[in-house]
């Protein structure tokens, strides 16, 4: 009876890429809330669902790269409402800009996740506006600004 030695190599066609992601939200063009002409008064109190100033906006996910399945985290990265934390400030102090995914707050620092399949996805958001109980806003222009980040958790 022979025996024989048997040394095999294997070489594993893939690839680590520790590089950062070129996946991209709305191309990474910027995201235009505008609610028009508002009044004062009817701008709904401290709670989001109160207000009939609502916006909303499509988030559309997408990599270069074909066949990317991965669930991702959309963080929303600006400053808090010094009213209403969960929301983000406006440069009116008495409005907040609250973003709602599936009814549930953004807060600012927080965020959600979905996910990417065959390199694409998309979700919507819901853009609302709401003043500080009790107030009523000053008149004339007001902005807020917000980032959103991808990330794979």
């Amino acid at each position: 009876i022979k025996s024989f030695d048997l040394t095999m190599n294997v070489y594993a066609g893939n690839s680590l890429n520790l590089n950062p992601s070129t996946c991209a939200i709305n191309n990474n063009n910027p995201i235009n809330v505008d609610f028009g002409s508002v009044d004062p008064i009817a701008v709904g109190g401290d709670v989001p669902a109160a207000t009939p100033y609502t916006q909303s906006v499509v988030l559309n996910y997408s990599c270069p790269d074909r066949g990317i399945d991965s669930p991702i985290d959309i963080k929303l990265v600006g400053v808090a409402s010094a009213f209403n934390a969960s929301a983000l400030a406006t440069t009116n102090p008495n409005l907040a800009a609250g973003v709602q995914r599936l009814s549930a707050l953004v807060a600012p620092g927080g965020s959600f996740r979905t996910a990417i399949t065959n390199s694409s996805g998309s979700d919507t958001v819901l853009f609302t506006l709401f003043r500080k109980t009790g107030s009523v806003p000053a008149a004339g222009s007001f902005t807020a600004s917000a980032t959103l980040v991808m990330s794979v958790p």
